[in-house]
């Protein structure tokens, strides 16, 4: 049995583009940096046979015009069926303590599937829901799905 926590620092910056028209020399380009930020998080995962476990943590810190701090985590399990089929059920979420006036604390559900009908190759197809667990917290859609593809190149 083995037991995996992965650590992660990620830094992502937004920015907006604002062009300007000289018209002497008829150039356009500037981007102004909006906002930055900067998310650190933990995953734990243990699997128990066919069954996976994992609890995802992060951290998100924001710069700019409005600070959004929040934190976002995941914990979830998957089935695996067969050697070509797996199935997962995770609760996702959002916390935002900013956010009062439309919900602080977002908590979705999401179930998924993956189905690989090839052999000896990875690629799996894959489908999944989501759904609103606090409907009266945060603004968002009351289905998401999405279905797709991955391979490796």
């Amino acid at each position: 049995m083995t037991f995996t926590i992965r650590l992660s620092v990620a830094c992502q910056s937004s920015s907006r583009r604002s062009a300007t028209f000289e018209p002497v020399r008829s150039r356009c380009s500037s981007i102004q940096p909006r906002s930055s930020s900067l998310s650190s998080g933990v995953i734990a995962s243990k699997h128990f046979g066919a069954v996976g476990s994992h609890l995802n943590l992060a951290y998100e810190m924001t710069s700019g015009a409005k600070v959004q701090d929040n934190m976002t985590y995941a914990a979830g399990v998957d089935l695996r069926a067969s050697s070509r089929f797996t199935v997962g059920a995770d609760f996702l979420g959002r916390w935002n303590p900013d956010q009062d006036e439309i919900g602080s604390n977002v908590v979705d559900f999401a179930l998924s599937a993956k189905w690989n009908p090839f052999t000896g190759m990875n690629a799996p197809f894959n489908a999944y829901i989501i759904v609103p667990v606090n409907k009266d917290q945060g603004l968002r859609s009351d289905l998401v799905y999405g279905v797709g593809f991955d391979f490796v190149l």
